[in-house]
């Protein structure tokens, strides 16, 4: 039950922190996307196929798609979060069971994000430090928590 409210918890923390100047809960990812989709649902018409394509692809090393997969996985997370911490709930409320394979799910998410965030910063490497930091340091403390959160879903003291 601890590990399923530090999830909760942790929607409302920063989720991405550039130096303590802008941090962006999981809570404004979550309002953000909301206004997002609802912008595009009033603003969409099928304009047809008016594209043509050329069939010259993108000549792009794999590890910027590890990066913007990272990427989007963080602006996923707080809905992730939030779905596991809801069956986890279900689970935990209805059959007092521990929630093992919510807790792995969860827990592999959040390992498989990290893993692309950090492949894919050698990318940001080989542009002599464009950010200066290191994606990592710029994760906030809620996907942290929210994140490893999931180690309360698998252990089982007894």
């Amino acid at each position: 039950k601890g590990a399923i409210a530090l999830i909760i918890v942790s929607i409302f923390l920063p989720y991405v922190s550039l130096g303590g100047l802008v941090e962006v809960t999981g809570l404004d990812i979550i309002v953000n996307t909301l206004e997002l989709l609802e912008a595009n649902a009033e603003g969409f018409e099928d304009s047809g196929s008016g594209g043509t394509d050329s069939g010259d692809g993108f000549d792009l090393p794999f590890r910027y798609f590890m990066l913007i997969i990272g990427v989007m996985m963080i602006l996923f997370s707080p809905w992730f979060f939030i779905l596991s911490a809801i069956i986890s709930s279900v689970v935990v409320f209805s059959n007092q069971k521990i929630p093992k394979i919510m807790g792995w799910i969860h827990l592999g998410f959040f390992v498989v994000m990290f893993l692309m965030l950090v492949i894919g910063e050698t990318v940001l490497d080989e542009l002599d430090g464009y950010l200066g930091v290191s994606i990592i340091d710029l994760l906030g403390t809620g996907i942290w928590l929210g994140g490893l959160s999931s180690i309360g879903l698998i252990y089982d003291n007894s």
